[in-house]
């Protein structure tokens, strides 16, 4: 679980890095998300009878179920294996670290929260690093794309990131009285998100926030 949590505060700091010509990875996020996948085989190989599965039992799941097995299908029938099977085994490590892994290691409200904490304050501290570069040049659209790297390819992947986080944010909020530090503290973050979402100039982003809010 610990290992679990370390990757979370990692994936906003994490960057792109280049192995071959042909091969680029997210570092040093990916290689850990392989390991933990290893790890979490071996765990549910050991203690399936002892486990709670009843998260597995959503009829939602069935559909990264489907999702998953969709894709074996298309990999066996590629026309390029290598770049299937590479395509494959980076699926693999995703949805067995950030679902099954997910479902293990969050089994309470408790560590629901800490792990929301865990992501926001890395990641808070890349959109306030990219607002203040990103202010040096004027609010740039023509530099928009350099400022947040090398943690973020551009200001595509910078946007999407804090525009999927941005709901867990009004979530949080919820979970402290009025007047508090933290609540005022995430009521202060929502409004820091919404600016940083607008000045990446991303109008996909920006509409999803109209799409999240209906």
């Amino acid at each position: 679980r610990f290992v679990y949590f370390f990757l979370l505060f990692l994936l906003p700091l994490s960057i792109e890095f280049e192995v071959t010509n042909s091969l680029r990875t997210d570092f040093p996020t990916e290689p850990v998300m392989g390991g933990l996948m290893l790890v979490t085989l071996a765990y549910l190989g050991y203690n399936i009878n002892r486990i709670d599965l009843r998260f597995f039992s959503n009829p939602l799941n069935l559909l990264v179920a489907l999702h998953y097995s969709w894709i074996l299908v298309v990999v066996i029938n590629s026309p390029n294996q290598l770049v299937s099977w590479k395509y494959f085994l980076a699926k693999s490590w995703y949805i067995t670290t950030f679902f099954v892994l997910t479902g293990l290691a969050i089994s309470n409200f408790k560590l629901f929260k800490k792990a929301f904490w865990v992501i926001m304050i890395p990641l808070t501290a890349m959109v306030l690093q990219t607002m203040v570069r990103h202010g040096l040049v004027g609010f740039s659209f023509e530099d928009v794309n350099t400022q947040m790297w090398p943690f973020f390819r551009n200001h595509v992947t910078y946007a999407g990131m804090i525009t999927a986080f941005l709901p867990f944010i009004f979530l949080a909020r919820t979970w402290y009285e009025k007047g508090t530090f933290k609540r005022r503290f995430l009521n202060w973050m929502i409004i820091l998100y919404l600016i940083a979402i607008y000045l990446s100039f991303t109008r996909a982003c920006t509409l999803a926030l109209a799409v999240a809010a209906v």
